[in-house]
């Protein structure tokens, strides 16, 4: 028997960020400069974020690293 995995918001506030840009992974592929799957890696917390693309996505949030990351 299969149970469905829990889906776990691991990074809320960067989600907020990107639903009040209307950003999806297909934006961050794009402004991050890797594949679709790292993107999706990463949003999962299943790979760590380079700093390059935590300065990429806070100036993009127009935010710092610690407010779009912590808990």
């Amino acid at each position: 028997k299969y149970m469905a995995k829990e889906l776990v918001n691991v990074f809320p506030k960067l989600r907020g960020k990107m639903a009040e840009r209307n950003d999806n992974v297909d934006d961050l592929v794009k402004c991050l400069n890797i594949s679709d799957d790292s993107v999706r890696r990463r949003l999962k917390g299943e790979k760590d974020f380079e700093l390059t693309e935590l300065i990429v996505l806070a100036d993009r949030y127009q935010t710092s690293i610690d407010e779009l990351f912590r808990s």
